[in-house]
Protein backbone atom coordinates (compact mmCIF):
# COMPACT_ATOMS: atom_id res chain seq x y z
CA UNK A 1 0.00 0.00 0.00
CA UNK A 2 1.05 3.55 -1.09
CA UNK A 3 1.46 6.36 1.14
CA UNK A 4 -1.78 7.27 -0.48
CA UNK A 5 -3.87 6.22 2.85
CA UNK A 6 -2.50 9.48 4.28
CA UNK A 7 -5.33 11.33 1.91
CA UNK A 8 -8.08 9.33 4.16
CA UNK A 9 -10.15 10.55 6.95
CA UNK A 10 -7.92 10.60 10.46
CA UNK A 11 -8.82 10.94 13.88
CA UNK A 12 -6.74 13.50 15.77
CA UNK A 13 -6.48 12.90 19.77
CA UNK A 14 -8.91 11.37 21.86
CA UNK A 15 -11.87 13.13 21.47
CA UNK A 16 -11.28 14.28 17.70
CA UNK A 17 -13.04 12.45 14.73
CA UNK A 18 -11.02 15.23 12.46
CA UNK A 19 -8.71 17.73 12.44
CA UNK A 20 -10.54 20.78 13.73
CA UNK A 21 -9.37 23.95 12.84
CA UNK A 22 -9.16 27.15 15.70
CA UNK A 23 -12.10 28.71 13.90
CA UNK A 24 -14.42 25.76 13.39
CA UNK A 25 -13.76 24.69 17.06
CA UNK A 26 -14.94 28.19 18.60
CA UNK A 27 -17.39 28.32 15.95
CA UNK A 28 -19.01 25.20 17.16
CA UNK A 29 -18.41 25.53 21.00
CA UNK A 30 -18.60 29.14 21.46
CA UNK A 31 -15.25 29.12 22.81
CA UNK A 32 -11.46 29.47 22.09
CA UNK A 33 -9.17 26.08 21.90
CA UNK A 34 -6.60 26.76 23.87
CA UNK A 35 -3.72 28.13 22.22
CA UNK A 36 -1.21 25.37 23.24
CA UNK A 37 -3.87 22.62 22.17
CA UNK A 38 -4.26 24.53 18.17
CA UNK A 39 -0.32 24.79 17.95
CA UNK A 40 -0.13 21.04 18.89
CA UNK A 41 -2.81 19.93 16.14
CA UNK A 42 -0.91 22.13 13.24
CA UNK A 43 2.49 20.61 14.14
CA UNK A 44 1.27 17.37 13.79
CA UNK A 45 -0.47 17.74 10.94
CA UNK A 46 2.85 19.48 9.10
CA UNK A 47 4.77 16.05 10.43
CA UNK A 48 2.55 14.25 8.61
CA UNK A 49 2.31 16.57 5.88
CA UNK A 50 5.92 16.19 5.71
CA UNK A 51 6.21 12.32 5.47
CA UNK A 52 3.94 12.28 2.11
CA UNK A 53 7.09 13.48 0.49
CA UNK A 54 9.45 11.22 1.46
CA UNK A 55 7.13 8.32 -0.99
CA UNK A 56 7.03 5.43 1.53
CA UNK A 57 6.42 2.13 0.80
CA UNK A 58 5.05 -0.89 3.46
CA UNK A 59 8.65 -1.27 4.07
CA UNK A 60 10.64 2.29 4.09
CA UNK A 61 14.73 1.92 4.08
CA UNK A 62 16.57 2.46 6.81
CA UNK A 63 17.21 6.12 5.56
CA UNK A 64 13.85 6.92 5.32
CA UNK A 65 13.15 5.62 8.80
CA UNK A 66 16.22 7.51 10.30
CA UNK A 67 14.92 10.65 8.87
CA UNK A 68 11.32 10.08 10.19
CA UNK A 69 13.72 9.69 13.63
CA UNK A 70 14.86 13.07 13.00
CA UNK A 71 11.58 14.75 12.24
CA UNK A 72 9.59 13.43 15.00
CA UNK A 73 12.14 15.12 17.80
CA UNK A 74 11.40 18.16 15.55
CA UNK A 75 7.83 17.31 16.82
CA UNK A 76 8.93 15.75 19.84
CA UNK A 77 10.55 19.50 21.04
CA UNK A 78 7.23 21.71 19.37
CA UNK A 79 4.18 19.95 21.28
CA UNK A 80 2.92 21.11 24.63
CA UNK A 81 1.03 18.17 26.08
CA UNK A 82 -1.68 18.54 28.65
CA UNK A 83 -0.23 16.42 31.35
CA UNK A 84 -3.83 15.99 32.83
CA UNK A 85 -5.48 15.28 29.48
CA UNK A 86 -2.49 12.50 28.40
CA UNK A 87 -1.53 11.78 31.75
CA UNK A 88 1.55 9.10 32.85
CA UNK A 89 1.08 5.86 33.97
CA UNK A 90 0.81 4.74 37.40
CA UNK A 91 0.74 1.69 39.13
CA UNK A 92 1.46 -1.19 36.27
CA UNK A 93 -0.50 0.89 34.00
CA UNK A 94 0.34 1.26 30.26
CA UNK A 95 -1.71 3.97 28.77
CA UNK A 96 -2.07 4.64 24.54
CA UNK A 97 -3.31 7.96 23.71
CA UNK A 98 -4.23 8.48 19.72
CA UNK A 99 -2.56 11.47 18.75
CA UNK A 100 -3.35 11.22 14.76
CA UNK A 101 -4.89 8.04 13.59
CA UNK A 102 -5.44 6.90 10.33
CA UNK A 103 -8.12 4.02 8.56
CA UNK A 104 -4.72 2.89 7.08
CA UNK A 105 -1.06 4.24 6.74
CA UNK A 106 0.97 5.84 9.24
CA UNK A 107 -0.36 6.95 12.98
CA UNK A 108 1.16 8.47 16.06
CA UNK A 109 0.51 8.12 19.31
CA UNK A 110 1.54 9.10 23.00
CA UNK A 111 2.43 6.01 25.21
CA UNK A 112 2.79 5.94 28.63
CA UNK A 113 4.19 2.76 30.97
CA UNK A 114 4.36 2.98 34.43
CA UNK A 115 8.10 1.91 35.96
CA UNK A 116 8.82 -1.07 35.85
CA UNK A 117 6.52 -2.23 33.23
CA UNK A 118 7.75 -4.75 30.19
CA UNK A 119 6.42 -5.98 27.30
CA UNK A 120 7.22 -9.84 25.78
CA UNK A 121 9.64 -9.87 23.02
CA UNK A 122 7.43 -9.01 19.96
CA UNK A 123 6.81 -7.73 16.67
CA UNK A 124 4.81 -5.08 15.02
CA UNK A 125 4.60 -6.55 11.36
CA UNK A 126 4.43 -2.57 10.14
CA UNK A 127 7.53 -0.46 10.92
CA UNK A 128 7.76 1.69 13.89
CA UNK A 129 9.58 4.74 15.43
CA UNK A 130 9.71 5.54 19.13
CA UNK A 131 11.04 8.87 20.38
CA UNK A 132 11.75 9.40 23.88
CA UNK A 133 10.50 12.68 26.04
CA UNK A 134 10.67 11.28 29.25
CA UNK A 135 11.30 8.42 31.38
CA UNK A 136 14.07 5.92 29.93
CA UNK A 137 12.36 3.02 27.60
CA UNK A 138 15.37 -0.27 27.49
CA UNK A 139 14.09 -1.89 24.27
CA UNK A 140 15.90 -5.20 23.66
CA UNK A 141 16.09 -6.35 19.62
CA UNK A 142 16.04 -10.47 19.05
CA UNK A 143 16.62 -12.58 16.45
CA UNK A 144 14.62 -16.00 15.80
CA UNK A 145 16.67 -18.92 17.06
CA UNK A 146 14.21 -21.13 16.58
CA UNK A 147 10.76 -20.69 14.98
CA UNK A 148 9.19 -23.61 15.50
CA UNK A 149 8.80 -23.18 19.40
CA UNK A 150 9.08 -18.85 18.50
CA UNK A 151 11.45 -18.78 20.76
CA UNK A 152 14.03 -15.57 20.12
CA UNK A 153 17.64 -14.41 20.95
CA UNK A 154 18.53 -11.15 22.42
CA UNK A 155 20.88 -9.16 20.19
CA UNK A 156 21.14 -5.61 21.05
CA UNK A 157 19.88 -2.88 23.83
CA UNK A 158 19.32 0.59 23.25
CA UNK A 159 17.95 3.51 25.94
CA UNK A 160 15.36 5.39 24.51
CA UNK A 161 15.03 8.61 27.09
CA UNK A 162 14.82 12.43 26.35
CA UNK A 163 14.76 13.04 22.35
CA UNK A 164 16.58 9.63 21.69
CA UNK A 165 14.70 7.96 18.85
CA UNK A 166 14.92 3.94 17.75
CA UNK A 167 13.33 3.15 14.54
CA UNK A 168 12.04 -0.57 13.90
CA UNK A 169 11.50 -2.51 10.68
CA UNK A 170 8.37 -4.55 10.31
CA UNK A 171 9.77 -7.80 10.97
CA UNK A 172 12.07 -6.49 14.17
CA UNK A 173 11.15 -8.03 17.40
CA UNK A 174 11.95 -6.33 20.22
CA UNK A 175 10.71 -5.78 24.31
CA UNK A 176 10.16 -3.01 26.35
CA UNK A 177 10.43 -2.31 29.73
CA UNK A 178 10.33 1.05 31.66
CA UNK A 179 13.30 1.23 33.43
CA UNK A 180 14.38 2.87 36.74
CA UNK A 181 11.43 4.96 38.62
CA UNK A 182 9.91 7.18 36.34
CA UNK A 183 7.22 6.49 33.82
CA UNK A 184 7.81 6.36 30.23
CA UNK A 185 6.21 9.26 27.91
CA UNK A 186 7.28 8.80 24.26
CA UNK A 187 5.79 9.32 21.00
CA UNK A 188 5.08 6.09 18.84
CA UNK A 189 4.96 6.01 14.99
CA UNK A 190 3.60 3.27 13.27
CA UNK A 191 3.25 2.08 9.86
CA UNK A 192 -0.55 1.13 10.51
CA UNK A 193 -2.87 2.50 12.98
CA UNK A 194 -2.93 -0.12 16.03
CA UNK A 195 -5.89 -1.42 15.89
CA UNK A 196 -5.04 -2.93 12.40
CA UNK A 197 -2.69 -4.75 13.44
CA UNK A 198 -3.00 -8.50 14.77
CA UNK A 199 -3.51 -9.55 18.44
CA UNK A 200 -0.78 -8.22 20.68
CA UNK A 201 -0.77 -12.07 21.57
CA UNK A 202 -0.28 -13.45 18.31
CA UNK A 203 2.52 -11.14 17.94
CA UNK A 204 4.64 -12.20 20.92
CA UNK A 205 7.96 -14.66 20.92
CA UNK A 206 7.46 -17.07 23.97
CA UNK A 207 11.11 -18.47 24.72
CA UNK A 208 13.91 -16.41 24.85
CA UNK A 209 17.63 -18.00 24.91
CA UNK A 210 19.93 -16.49 27.27
CA UNK A 211 23.44 -15.52 26.07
Amino acid sequence: MSMAALGRQRRLGVDHDVFVTATCYASATGRERPKADINNLFMIKKFFDNLLELKLNDEPTEGQLNCIGVSMVVLAKSVELDKKRYRKAIDSEELVYPLYEADFGPSLYLVSDAAGVQSAPHEHQTWAVIVGLSGNELNVTYEIFEFRTKTVKPVSETEVKSMDFICLSSKAIHSTCAAGREATYHLHLYGQPLHKLPSYQSRCYSGVLEN
